[in-house]
């Protein structure tokens, strides 16, 4: 078992969701996956001082 801390987004697939997906709609394995790629990306920013 993983440990969400460390990894917090999984996929295991045996289909090929890539030929279901097009650039104006992916395939939600792929939509969920950028998904929490951003929300990882935001919630590990460093905080910016204001001038």
């Amino acid at each position: 078992e993983f440990d969400p801390e460390r990894h917090p987004f999984f996929v295991a697939t045996q289909a090929h969701p890539e030929l279901k997906s097009r650039p104006t709609n992916p395939h939600p394995l792929f939509a969920g996956l950028v998904a929490a790629a951003l929300r990882r990306k935001l919630d590990t920013r460093l905080p910016v001082e204001e001038a």
